[in-house]
Formats: C-alpha cells, structure tokens, sequence
C-alpha cells in the first residue's frame, strides 16, 4: 500500500491541534470537535486502505480461492462486495449459498499481483464474525485466481 502523502500528515496534525484547541477554548462546542476529528481519521484511515480494496476487486471472478492464516476456505468463491473502512478491509463473497463476511483489522505488508492478493499481516481476521485463529508464519489472508 502507498503511503500517506507527508502534506496530508502535516495538515490533519495541524487540524486536530486546532480542533483541541478550540474545545478547550470554546466548551460549549467540545462534542462537535471531537465527532469531527473522529471523522477526519476515519477518512484519511479509510484512504490508506482503498487501493487494497480495489486490488481485491479487480480479481472479480467466478473462481475464488481464499485462505486465511493458512487456512483454505474451502470452495471457489465470488467476490459480492469489497469496501475499504477505517483502518480495515471488509469483504462479502459466496459460493452457491454458502455466504462469507470477511473483516480484516489493520492489513500490512500487502503484496499484489495481476492473480493474487496477499496481505502479510493483520491486526486479527474474522470470518462470519468469528476470529479467526492466527499461524505463525503463513500471511493473513491470500486471495487469489483458481
């Protein structure tokens, strides 16, 4: 994943310090700056993780294979939805009816090709809201072409 550009560093530093800064200043306004520097880091968080999500995206297909700490799914699967939120990666895919939600915290040390996905590690992954459990040295999610 590319990194964050050092302007937009500096200039959601220098927002959230005015942001602190006119709370103490003005109380009266204290929730208002709070809910606006949690927006501020939920967009820029969800920017870092968008060009993952639409790597996964492009390898749409009708054949699938995901396997998460080393561990196969299963059957091919279809891609239904990729979203980049916050700091994560959600992902929705199926196989016939079998139905997958994949959240994955923190992705890093992603690796991309024109056949695969891999993201070398991750805070933790849930499958089906289950987290899963977590092998040491295979990466924490690989996605790609059967």
């Amino acid at each position: 994943m590319r990194q964050l550009p050092r302007a937009l560093i500096i200039a959601v530093a220098v927002a959230a310090t005015a942001g602190v800064l006119l709370a103490v200043a003005n109380r009266q306004f204290l929730v208002l700056w709070i809910f606006a520097g949690l927006a501020i880091f939920l967009a820029v968080t969800t920017q870092l993780t968008r060009p993952l999500a639409a790597a996964v995206r492009a390898l749409n297909s009708a054949g699938l294979r995901i396997d998460v700490w080393g561990a196969p799914l299963g059957e091919a699967f279809r891609l239904d939805r990729v979203q980049a939120f916050g700091a994560g990666l959600l992902i929705w895919a199926s196989a016939g009816e079998r139905r997958v939600f994949i959240k994955i915290a923190q992705p890093r040390d992603v690796t991309q090709g024109n056949e695969a996905v891999t993201i070398g590690r991750a805070k933790y992954i849930q499958v089906n809201k289950r987290t899963a459990p977590v092998a040491a040295g295979a990466p924490a999610f690989v996605i790609r072409t059967a």
